[in-house]
């Protein structure tokens, strides 16, 4: 065990290489209506500044970041400069990865999954995946990554181009939960070309 404090960078560096920190490093993934709820809370009255979300257009107070202790900051890729989401004549609004999603209250709730209905590897080879070097994808991110790191002590985690976070959410935006989890079993080639 590591005495005294640390830096949230440090504590979140020890963790990933498998060494004991002060204490378990923090991250916030939160929603809408129970941020606001922990911010009533404690008391906080800042302004909402810091892009906090990847679907959701969810900015966050930095005051709340530090009160919670939090030892991440994050970085999100950009969407391409001349790529606007589509807006559908059922309401529904379509990303560039071809999912469609319905605004319900404060929610983007995913209800189209563009690859649901792929049978075999060439479905999923042949879709038109985005660009990850679109211009505009990475625009300023180097300026934003180097003044985290300059100016804070906090650990900086990059956002890549969703749906792309771990080993199940790719299955689960571009083909469907039920989708990926049935053809593991039922057609394991499909789901081994898509996680290519």
């Amino acid at each position: 065990m590591v005495s005294g404090r640390m830096t949230p960078r440090d504590r979140v560096l020890d963790a990933i290489e498998h060494r004991e920190p002060d204490r378990v490093p923090l991250d916030l993934f939160i929603s809408p209506a129970p941020y606001r709820e922990v911010k009533r809370f404690l008391g906080i009255d800042a302004e909402d500044t810091t892009k906090w979300g990847w679907v959701e257009p969810l900015k966050i107070s930095e005051k709340v970041l530090e009160r919670l202790h939090t030892d991440v900051r994050r970085i999100y890729f950009k969407r391409p400069e001349k790529w606007k989401p589509k807006r559908r004549p059922d309401g529904t609004i379509e990303d560039e990865w071809g999912r469609r999603f319905k605004v319900i209250g404060e929610y983007y709730e995913l209800i189209h999954y563009p690859l649901a209905g792929a049978k075999e590897a060439y479905d999923i080879e042949e879709y038109p995946y985005p660009d990850p070097y679109a211009p505009g994808r990475t625009e300023g991110l180097g300026k934003e990554v180097r003044e985290l790191y300059e100016k804070t002590q906090y650990a900086i985690m990059g956002f890549p181009m969703l749906p792309s976070m771990d080993m199940f959410d790719p299955g689960a935006g571009l083909l469907g939960m039920r989708s990926f989890l049935l053809n593991t079993k039922l057609n394991p080639r499909l789901v081994e070309a898509y996680m290519n």
